[in-house]
């Protein structure tokens, strides 16, 4: 690895440098999630537009993921990596002192198109940095990252928006990425050996050959599907807990820990089960335990009146479902393409977040800010989930179910 010859300390740097860019989406949609019944009374606008700037941070973020690669091949990392962070860093700054929620909506827009920077170039820099074990042991951190920033994320901006207000937590962005935009000044160039020629058109010839592929779109839709119920739950679950139950901001934040904690939890019963049962096994019992968390929502909205228990335990079972649905599915459409994996991974990312981004809107302009939305969505994303992932094996035609 290049990172080999370089001293203990900048390897520490550069290492704490990309996790710390990894996190920048995540925490930038999810730490203002307390904050949407206060910025609705504070601007006037009914909060639907509020949950609007979350799907809108999320088409930035999507669409962006596939040009920086390209972009950064030819012209290199630091570059760009700049260019993101600082964008972050000064919608981050809009956001915090706008009056306007059309002022809001522009600065969430070119906010994820920043974080689009801090998610695919990080990724980048990895593999030019790193071979072999060492990459397995980066990308072991990361995903341990990535499951902190969900759970705590929302607590910690409950606490920001109790203590501050909601432009403080857009101001604890601000800092967070000032500071990494300080550290990406003295970052050295990671990409030695750029492309001699962009060459667009072929790039994104290529991109349609893999989304349109059949070994890769039944699982990129089920991944798709469950990133759609996830942002789904976001977008709805301040309205929901905060107006509609009544609770305070803290003990919204203090649901959305414990949620979220359900999703890593998942995760590890996941790690345990893939040792003596087929992925295709535990696939099934993620669509059996969605279903079940769908259930029990038309049960509580025709039998029940609305609590937070009844809101929290179909959620909680729900996001264990998702646990065993996704990474494997994320791992056979990968599977499909082991010579262009960059390109694959940015395709999958920019269709996934779009269809969040497509989910959160959906959920933002119904009518009946509740439940009932909720379960409509989730009925109908499990529907075409199942019908994807059950499609004739003749038409898929994946190495990976050819063996099993």
């Amino acid at each position: 690895p290049v990172l080999a010859a370089l001293p203990l300390a900048k390897q520490r740097n550069i290492i704490f440098l990309i996790l710390l860019l990894m996190t920048f989406a995540q925490l930038g949609t999810d730490i203002y999630l307390p904050s949407f019944p206060a910025i609705s009374n504070y601007l006037r606008v009914d909060v639907a537009y509020v949950q609007m700037t979350y799907s809108i941070f999320l088409v930035g973020f999507a669409l962006s993921q596939i040009i920086y690669g390209p972009l950064s091949d030819y012209y290199g990392r630091k570059p760009f990596l700049l260019i993101g962070v600082f964008l972050y860093f000064l919608m981050a700054l809009v956001s915090s002192k706008t009056n306007s929620i059309t002022v809001l909506m522009i600065a969430r827009a070119l906010q994820g198109v920043g974080a689009g920077a801090c998610s695919v170039i990080p990724r980048a820099i990895m593999r030019d940095l790193y071979s072999g074990y060492e990459l397995e042991k980066i990308s072991s951190y990361q995903t341990i990252v990535w499951s902190f920033v969900p759970i705590s994320a929302p607590l910690m901006g409950s606490y920001i928006q109790y203590y501050w207000g909601w432009r403080y937590n857009f101001l604890f962005l601000a800092a967070i990425s000032c500071f990494a935009f300080i550290l990406c000044l003295f970052f050295r160039e990671s990409h030695s050996k750029k492309e001699k020629e962009l060459k667009l058109f072929a790039i994104m010839k290529q991109y349609s050959n893999i989304i349109v592929h059949q070994s890769f779109y039944p699982s990129l839709v089920c991944c798709m599907g469950a990133t759609m119920m996830l942002i789904a739950f976001e977008v709805s679950a301040p309205v929901i807990i905060q107006q509609h139950l009544g609770l305070s901001t803290i003990q919204f934040g203090w649901s959305i820990f414990m949620v979220s904690i359900s999703f890593f939890l998942g995760s590890i019963i996941n790690r345990i089960l893939i040792k003596s049962l087929t992925p295709h096994t535990i696939i099934g019992y993620g669509f059996f335990l969605v279903f079940i968390a769908i259930l029990l929502i038309f049960a509580s909205l025709l039998f029940l009146k609305l609590s937070i228990q009844l809101f929290l335990i179909p959620m909680f079972i729900l996001q264990i479902g998702i646990s065993f649905i996704f990474p494997s599915n994320a791992a056979k459409a990968m599977q499909a393409f082991p010579d262009s994996a960059g390109k694959a991974a940015a395709v999958f990312g920019c269709v996934m977040f779009l269809g969040g981004t497509v989910a959160g809107l959906i959920i933002s302009v119904l009518p009946d800010n509740t439940l009932l939305p909720m379960a409509i969505v989730y009925s109908v994303i499990l529907a075409i989930m199942y019908y994807f992932y059950r499609l004739p094996r003749e038409t898929r035609r994946m190495p990976y179910l050819q063996t099993n």
